[in-house]
């Protein structure tokens, strides 16, 4: 019987009464690495779906009928309707110069009506995002829908350009388009007084 040399694999055979070895050549680890690693990589990897995509995968509701009510001092709720089923929810805070939203509210729940209570504090106003599939909708201003008393763009400052925004909208009805923002001093009417009203809050801002 003869033992392989070093560096070979040895393969015996079995036959009657004898045993038969003879040398392989030995396999480099190299080319058993790349095989493998060739082989591994072509497994399918099951990737669960994020809930994001879940939801987005829904589609993107079209969002009616808000309404915001005060339900006491502490508290207030926010109801709409999607034309198509999804879970809501709202984004909320004090209104500020970053803009920020900090504080937000899920439904838990699947639906096309929607509701949701939200904590406050009296006398102050806030900026909301209602949020469906997790799709951010445009913000707004509740209770008072403007930022801040006299800011008729609702950029949170009160300078020359929300003179000029009043001034492209006198005498134009209220209730068309984005017309509603220029009557800052809420009498139905964009005139003069509008004007006045900016005049004197200029050069404040959101804090």
């Amino acid at each position: 019987m003869v033992w392989p040399s070093a560096g070979s694999t040895m393969m015996a055979t079995l036959t009657t009464g004898s045993l038969v070895t003879s040398e392989l050549p030995e396999v480099a680890s190299e080319t058993v690495n790349e095989v493998t690693v060739a082989v591994s990589a072509t497994r399918p990897t099951k990737v669960k779906p994020s809930r994001a995509k879940m939801l987005t995968g829904l589609g993107i509701p079209v969002v009616v009928h808000v309404s915001l009510a005060e339900v006491c001092s502490a508290s207030s709720s926010a109801t709409w309707t999607t034309d198509i089923p999804a879970e809501g929810g709202l984004n909320y805070g004090t209104v500020s110069l970053s803009g920020a939203t900090p504080n937000t509210v899920p439904e838990n729940a699947v639906g096309t009506s929607h509701s949701v209570t939200f904590a406050i504090a009296a006398g102050t106003n806030y900026k909301i995002i209602l949020v469906n599939n997790e799709i951010a909708g445009s913000s707004f201003y509740w209770p008072r829908p403007w930022p801040i008393e006299g800011d008729a763009n609702m950029d949170c400052r009160v300078n020359i350009l929300d003179l000029i925004f009043i001034r492209n909208k006198l005498n134009q009805a209220v209730g068309t388009g984005d017309n509603w923002k220029a009557d800052v001093n809420e009498d139905t009417r964009i005139n003069i007084l509008d004007l006045i009203f900016v005049r004197n809050k200029l050069n404040t801002q959101c804090p």
